[in-house]
């Protein structure tokens, strides 16, 4: 078991779970850009995208029974 802080947020996971950052724009449906274990690599990841013009980003743990927890999210 492994814990995390994002944005003063406590997560605990597994080396099972993964980290899933998603893409969106508009009203469409978010389409994952991105999967790891590492929840490192993802958030980097998120930090750097740049939504402009519509695009919305979500970052999302995915834990090993299923359950999904939305960990950030920003709608331009």
């Amino acid at each position: 078991m492994f814990n995390v802080t994002i944005d003063g947020t406590d997560y605990a996971y597994t080396s099972y779970d993964t980290w899933e950052l998603e893409v969106g724009r508009y009203r469409g449906a978010y389409q994952m850009r991105l999967c790891s274990h590492s929840p490192g690599h993802v958030v980097a990841y998120y930090r750097c995208i740049n939504t402009g013009n519509g695009y919305k980003k979500r970052l999302v743990l995915h834990r090993e029974d299923g359950t999904r927890i939305v960990v950030a999210r920003y709608i331009s």
